[in-house]
């Protein structure tokens, strides 16, 4: 299915991210993408900008993708030191360039089937150098699978979410309190499935965690980890 997210999305999931989540996540992202060895970093799905802005404050070179209008000129606007394109994940190939670092992060990576899912570490890995590191931020789908049904959600304007698990694929469903509701679907990983998937496009892990922290190994109790791979010398063919 599409994963479309609407504006309600947009207003009630990423506006309501506190600036100290943020801050987390950025300062585990410069730990394991350390300046200067990897200046030039790719936001994918970079959304309105709230890492880009922090990653380039801190002396990063960022490219923002996304596929949003609106978001990426809030992006733009936020951030004009850095460059933004609008371009659909399964396109990233055509952002054109080499980078030394990708990072694709609050479960933005796994939108698509299987084959799409590997083309875009296929593209990723043509845009990163020998050595470049790749940055996954996803959902575990150990959890998901402990953590399934329909539950209320305490943010202003949903009712409820509810998560179900189909193999690998996780549907979440939202009900909005004003009635409406939309539903995503992604595929899901564990931490050794989805470093074995990047090995086959020329990735090897150099680290896993979660709450991005080097000291805390992926844990089916936490709903995310973090994947961080580098880049061999040759891609696959």
């Amino acid at each position: 299915m599409a994963n479309e997210y609407s504006a309600t999305w947009f207003d009630t999931f990423l506006a309501a991210i506190p600036g100290e989540a943020t801050d987390l996540e950025v300062r585990g992202l410069a730990r394991w993408l350390p300046l200067p060895a990897y200046r030039a970093v790719l936001d994918v799905c970079c959304g309105p900008g709230r890492h880009a802005a922090r990653l380039a404050a801190l002396g990063y070179t960022v490219t923002g993708v996304d596929r949003d209008a609106a978001t990426l000129a809030a992006a733009a606007d936020r951030v004009p030191d850095a460059r933004f394109v609008r371009l659909d994940q399964r396109e990233i190939g055509r952002v054109g360039g080499v980078v030394d670092a990708a990072a694709i992060l609050w479960q933005s990576f796994g939108y698509f089937d299987s084959a799409g899912n590997d083309d875009v570490l296929s593209q990723l890995a043509g845009l990163l150098r020998p050595g470049g590191r790749l940055a996954l931020d996803v959902y575990h789908r150990e959890y998901f699978a402990r953590h399934q049904g329909r539950r209320a959600d305490p943010r202003p304007g949903v009712a409820a979410i509810a998560n179900t698990l189909s193999g690998n694929r996780l549907r979440a469903e939202i009900a909005y309190a004003d009635g409406t509701g939309e539903a995503m679907d992604f595929e899901l990983f564990t931490p050794d499935e989805l470093a074995d998937r990047a090995a086959r496009y020329g990735f090897a892990s150099v680290g896993a965690c979660c709450w991005w922290d080097a000291a805390r190994p992926p844990d089916p109790a936490v709903a995310r980890f973090q994947l961080i791979c580098e880049r061999g010398a040759a891609i696959p063919a």
